[in-house]
């Protein structure tokens, strides 16, 4: 399950999954960019079109979905709603409990994405940086208690852009699909491809 494809790096990450053949559920509160991804992969791509920063939806998601297994959970409401990272944060951190049963189901794995600021300014801008960085460690901490790892890939300013569609890509495949390492509370930076 990717969540907030709107983001040009969630939606590569969405591609890149489905892809290679695994089942992708994109998530993001506007239904034509979720159903522009699922034409792609029609046979690999499911949409749900919820806005994951409203409680009530995460909860309520968490009902229906109950205990299916779900691997991996990729937020990237940080790069989504960029002008509410407050909401981006406390969505990341409901909508993971609410699908903590499917996820224990097959010892799955959290991650999310957030891209590298230039160097903050401010209380908020310092808050917020804070925030992503303490976040994988806070989530590994919950996720542990039922056998999930949880872990943050931040991105170069550009995103997919300055990483390389294909470097990012592989990089998601092998650290997220075909590795059978696991590993937890960690904040990996990717760096800009080179030519």
């Amino acid at each position: 399950m990717v969540v907030g494809v709107g983001d040009d790096v969630c939606a590569a990450a969405a591609l890149s999954f489905a892809s290679k053949d695994s089942r992708v559920i994109v998530v993001d509160v506007d239904a034509d960019v979720t159903s522009s991804l699922a034409k792609q992969f029609p046979d690999h791509i499911e949409t749900l079109e919820m806005d994951v920063s409203r409680p009530k939806h995460c909860r309520h998601l968490g009902k229906v979905w109950d205990a299916e297994p779900l691997d991996l959970l990729v937020h990237g409401q940080l790069l989504r709603y960029k002008d509410r990272p407050a909401v981006a944060l406390q969505s990341i951190e409901r909508l993971t409990y609410a699908l903590a049963p499917a996820l224990s189901e097959c010892k799955g794995q959290v991650v999310y994405l957030c891209e590298d600021q230039p160097e903050p300014r401010g209380i908020a801008r310092n808050a917020f940086r804070a925030s992503c960085e303490s976040l994988a460690g806070a989530l590994q901490q919950e996720c542990a208690q039922i056998n999930v790892s949880a872990n943050g890939l931040r991105l170069p300013k550009g995103g997919v852009d300055a990483v390389g569609k294909e470097q990012f890509q592989d990089l998601l495949n092998n650290l997220f699909l075909s590795s059978s390492a696991r590993f937890g509370g960690s904040l990996l930076t990717v760096l800009p491809g080179s030519d």
